[in-house]
């Protein structure tokens, strides 16, 4: 019987930041003829998050930034968010995802033109991204614009044809306007 093949070289990291806050765990894997390949998982608050890329270092600087906004938005400083995401931005104009944060964070601090502006940029790069979909719906009600709001709803529908959360977070918004309450989200 021949020997299994070597495993390739790990390096485990663990971090913690403050205890019981954020907790940060680490497998880096040097795959043959691949780039990096990560395995993160990162719990918050009691909530667990997992990310799996095979990646590249701009990737790993990308999953730093997402993580540091999330904190950061996580503490309702959309201000210091937004300057994050600008200086990312200016390298990165292709990426849905900092848009959508940029939406958000501009929505959450009472600018809906500015975050109307960057949710049509995250959907102009990304024409199914779930989260901004979800999140421009969430400012369609905030404006009063109900029928653009279950237009996005009727968009998540067809997206996400066995449910998720966005699907669920919206529906939920909908239901709340319609008795005269004001969405969470």
């Amino acid at each position: 019987r021949p020997p299994p093949p070597p495993r390739p070289p790990s390096v485990f990291i663990r971090l913690h930041c403050r205890p019981n806050r954020v907790a940060i765990l680490c497998s880096f894997c040097v795959l043959p003829h691949l780039h990096w390949s990560l395995s993160v998982c990162l719990r918050l608050h009691g909530m667990s998050y997992i990310f799996e890329f095979i990646t590249s270092y701009s990737d790993l600087q990308r999953l730093g930034l997402y993580i540091s906004v999330r904190l950061i938005i996580n503490k309702n400083s959309y201000k210091s968010a937004i300057d994050n995401l600008l200086k990312a931005e200016k390298s990165n104009k292709k990426d849905a995802d900092i848009y959508n944060y940029l939406g958000f964070s501009y929505r959450k601090m009472g600018n809906l033109d500015k975050a109307a502006e960057y949710y049509n940029i995250a959907l102009k790069i990304s024409p199914k991204h779930k989260g901004a979909l979800e999140y421009q719906g969430e400012m369609f009600l905030t404006q009063g614009n109900l029928k653009k709001a279950e237009a996005n709803l009727k968009k998540l529908k067809k997206i996400c044809f066995l449910g998720c959360k966005e699907e669920k977070m919206l529906k939920e918004s909908i239901l709340k306007y319609n008795k005269g309450q004001k969405s969470s989200y």
